[in-house]
């Protein structure tokens, strides 16, 4: 159960960011709804719940959902996923902190022209 502190914080935060919570409304390029993401993930969580039995915790299931969106995200810019993390964790263990990013999608590439 959160506490009055924590819920008084995050609404503040969500007050400083207003403007961003509204940004679905007017942004043209982004869906009112995330049925395609869902649609994306729901493979990979129906399987992992079979196959896994679900996480044991919280820092699991953050993992597991981290692990998800980087891989499927990957999948679609078409970069080579298991180099990809093969990389990333190389990296955190080297420097403490990961340097490599996926490239921009096509959308971000012709927000930042604009």
């Amino acid at each position: 159960m959160k506490s009055d502190k924590q819920t008084r914080c995050q609404c503040q935060h969500l007050l400083k960011c207003e403007p961003m919570v509204w940004t679905f409304l007017t942004g043209l390029r982004i869906p009112l709804s995330n049925n395609l993401a869902e649609r994306i993930l729901r493979p990979y969580v129906v399987i992992g719940k079979k196959l896994a039995f679900g996480s044991h915790s919280r820092r699991g299931d953050a993992c597991r959902a981290r692990v998800l969106s980087v891989t499927t995200t990957a999948r679609q810019l078409k970069v080579p996923v298991y180099a990809f993390l093969r990389q990333v964790c190389t990296e955190h263990q080297r420097f403490g902190e990961v340097r490599t990013k996926l490239p921009p999608c096509q959308a971000q590439l012709e927000n930042q022209a604009a």
